[in-house]
């Protein structure tokens, strides 16, 4: 049996970020969760994951901000952004952007979209 895959996510608001953690991990995936980027580049397992998923609150804030999302995002590991009030993410930027607000369905589907082996491991499951 594989080890359970790591999602890493970046969402400021500690509702919606319980909410992603749980709908995650009930579809067997390992969490890696955090409040903003600050935490995210200080952990030690911050280039552990197979996808993230960031939330556009994490992003406002600056130049920084972006430069961390960039930093991400040029991982070559797939981001999916949680948007409700930007229309377009600044930069160029390989993502997928899912709207808010967030249903559980939408969010696997999406993780399972941008990462092929996320998605074969949930159908043998």
């Amino acid at each position: 049996m594989q080890p359970p895959k790591t999602i890493l996510v970046v969402v400021p608001g500690e509702e919606l970020r319980k909410s992603i953690e749980f709908t995650l991990e009930a579809e067997g995936f390992k969490v890696d969760s955090h409040k903003g980027f600050e935490t995210v580049f200080a952990a030690p397992q911050a280039e552990d994951f197979s996808c993230a998923i960031v939330d556009e609150d994490a992003i406002e804030g600056g130049e920084q901000n972006l430069s961390r999302l960039a930093e991400i995002a040029g991982s070559s590991r797939p981001v999916v952004v949680l948007l409700d009030r930007m229309a377009m993410l600044p930069g160029s930027f390989a993502l997928r952007q899912l709207p808010k607000p967030l249903l559980g369905p939408a969010l696997i589907e999406a993780v399972s979209a941008v990462v092929p082996e996320i998605s074969a491991s949930i159908l043998t499951t």
